[in-house]
Order: structure tokens, then C-alpha cells, then sequence
């Protein structure tokens, strides 16, 4: 700028937003859960994630797995930063399911002889 002008010109470069995303939504208590990260960014490279599982665990991971102990409603957020420093996030409800309870029993079998498993395995289904 020249001080001795009222005018003042610069070029400035404005770079887009990255896009944060990713699946799934739903998943069974104690069992992994393994998480697609499907965020996207325009002209520009992602080169940093943030997941925030519950509140309280973290993972600086691309796909990050992770276990829910009981069923329930959980927070997941997600936080993309760009190589420009450009961030965006995603918060998402996590709705986890009853694992299936698994149970088989068999017939009695003599060395040779074919076995017969019966499953016994049962899903408890929220009301």
C-alpha cells in the first residue's frame, strides 16, 4: 500500500471449505465398529482428522474403529482440516443395537456319524 493514497490493493486468496463425513450410523454393543470416513475437500487436501467418539475418547486416524459397551444414542464428531487450515465438522448420533445372544445345541454323534446343531441364538428387538 502507499500510504500517501486513500486507496489500497492486495490480491487475496479464498479457499473453500473441506466437506466431513462418514458412515455408519448404527452398530451393535461390544463389537467393533469400523468407521468410513467420506470426507471430501475442492482444490485442496485434507491432512488432518479428529474423531471425538462419546465425548470423551479421540482418534487422529483416517477410519478409525471403535466399541460402544452398552446400547444407546452416542455422539461422533468428526473434524477434517485442510493443508490450508480450512476445517469443517460433522456431528452424528450413533444408535447402538443389542448384540444377538448366541446359543446352539447339538445331537449326540458317534465317531463317523453326521452331528445336528439346532441354533438357539436369540436378537432382542427394542420395543
Amino acid at each position: 500500500c502507499d500510504w500517501s493514497s486513500d486507496v489500497c490493493s492486495s490480491d487475496l486468496r479464498i479457499h473453500t471449505l473441506p466437506e466431513a463425513d462418514f458412515n455408519p450410523v448404527t452398530g451393535c454393543e461390544r463389537t467393533e465398529i469400523q468407521f468410513t470416513n467420506k470426507s471430501s475437500a475442492s482444490f485442496s487436501t485434507i491432512v488432518e482428522w479428529l474423531w471425538t467418539f462419546n465425548e470423551t475418547d479421540f482418534s487422529d486416524e483416517f477410519e478409525p474403529s471403535y466399541s460402544f459397551e452398552n446400547t444407546g444414542s452416542y455422539p461422533v464428531n468428526l473434524k477434517a482440516v485442510t493443508n490450508y487450515g480450512c476445517v469443517d465438522s460433522v456431528n452424528k448420533q450413533i444408535e447402538i443395537k443389542s448384540s444377538p445372544e448366541t446359543n446352539f445345541d447339538f445331537s449326540p454323534a458317534c465317531i463317523g456319524d453326521p452331528v445336528f446343531f439346532n441354533d438357539l441364538t436369540e436378537t432382542i428387538l427394542p420395543d
